[in-house]
């Protein structure tokens, strides 16, 4: 089994008030410790962006812009994922995708997503913990590349959980995972980014 993860970069960041990605956690940018998340659970890791930004070349990844002109939302980002799965050789088996702003990920995150979707028959998987769906803490099987297409064009067809469900997508819960933050926490505010730090 292949499995390709995508770390979605793309998002505005309003709340925020700056760049999430290169934002520093204990010394290290958000997108450095998204990076090790991932390489540690899957074959191959990609950046995807919606902007122009020199800085991603130079973690030596793949960095792939969103498919679909215009703002479609972080389902554009799945979607870019998608497509370079598609066009990949060997096509992987599941792409995962993880926003570059969660952290206290568990470390067997990818393998539970992708083993509750096997067992059900399931095309994809998210992760849900203690404060809800994390719906972009997902695992997609490749071949939804269309379907999502064909969503993404077909208003309303921005929500992400609104995909998950249209597919028949499992949820998989990560409650009271062990950890001094709550599983895939989410920096959403610079008071966020100080709390995981002081951890």
């Amino acid at each position: 089994m292949t499995i390709l993860g995508v770390i979605l970069a793309g998002g505005r960041a309003r709340r925020f008030g700056g760049d999430k990605a290169f934002a520093e956690l204990r010394v290290r940018p958000l997108i450095a410790h998204a990076i090790d998340t991932l390489a540690a659970q899957v074959d191959t890791v990609i950046i995807n962006t919606n902007r122009e930004d020199g800085r991603f070349a130079t973690f030596g990844l793949p960095v792939v812009g969103d498919p679909l002109p215009g703002d479609h939302g972080p389902l554009n980002g799945v979607l870019a994922g998608l497509t370079f799965a598609a066009t990949s050789t060997p096509v992987p088996d599941w792409l995962i995708t993880l926003p570059v702003d969660t952290v206290a990920v568990p470390g067997d995150f990818v393998d539970r997503l992708t083993s509750a979707a096997e067992k059900a028959g399931a095309p994809s998987a998210y992760a849900t913990a203690e404060d809800g769906g994390h719906y972009l803490c997902a695992a997609f099987r490749a071949g939804l590349k269309d379907s999502l297409s064909d969503w993404l064009n077909n208003p309303p067809g921005l929500k992400v959980d609104g995909f998950l469900n249209h597919v028949g997508a499992v949820p998989v819960s990560f409650a009271n995972a062990p950890g001094p933050l709550p599983a895939f926490f989410n920096i959403n505010s610079p008071d966020d980014l100080a709390r995981a730090g002081r951890i």
